[in-house]
């Protein structure tokens, strides 16, 4: 099993869908494309439905993070069987409880890219999406304390450098994960 990190905006459908390509799947239904995910977004309605709760549970959603404790309280079931790839980005607040133990990947994309994307896809003000930016960046790092993951970059998967990626994920694979990539998708 793999797991994808990264805040919302950051790249983590493009890294999801690389993974998927190389073998990966996505255990349905997952949430369905659109125009700005034409191919979907790679996220397991289930995974997204268990996190959505835990959020509201905890007095928040993934626009108006709850504090680390709140989430800390709630007591859901997060077991979850068959699946190979999973990627929310809520998941960078609430991975504490989850029990994966699993290779991740940890995908990210500076601050002011994020804003504007946010800010051109969900209208959220520039300075709110800097916020958010900063509030999964920081509850990621902690979470992911002790854990084996690799970080990859936006900017560099842009440009194809996928080597490392491919070497994580035991493929050899690389021109597929290259045939990914497309700029057009790019939310500024």
């Amino acid at each position: 099993m793999i797991v994808v990190l990264g805040m919302h905006a950051s790249g983590t459908t493009m890294l999801a869908e690389m993974i998927h390509t190389v073998g990966y799947d996505v255990k349905p239904p997952m949430l369905g494309a659109d125009k700005r995910h034409p191919n979907g977004y790679f996220e397991s309605q289930e995974i997204v439905d268990i996190n959505r709760k835990i959020l509201s549970l905890a007095g928040g959603n993934w626009e108006k993070p709850p504090k680390h404790e709140n989430i800390m309280t709630v007591d859901i079931n997060t077991k979850v069987k068959g699946h190979d790839l999973i990627k929310d980005p809520r998941l960078c607040l609430t991975l504490p409880l989850w029990d994966f133990d699993c290779k991740m990947v940890l995908i990210e994309r500076p601050q002011v890219s994020v804003a504007l994307s946010l800010s051109n896809v969900s209208k959220i003000p520039l300075r709110d999406g800097a916020r958010l930016w900063k509030t999964y960046k920081q509850r990621v790092e902690k979470n992911l304390l002790g854990r084996n993951y690799l970080k990859v970059h936006y900017e560099n998967l842009l440009k194809g450098e996928v080597e490392e990626l491919a070497e994580y994920l035991e493929t050899d694979r690389v021109n597929e994960m290259r045939k990914i990539i497309d700029i057009k998708l790019r939310h500024f």
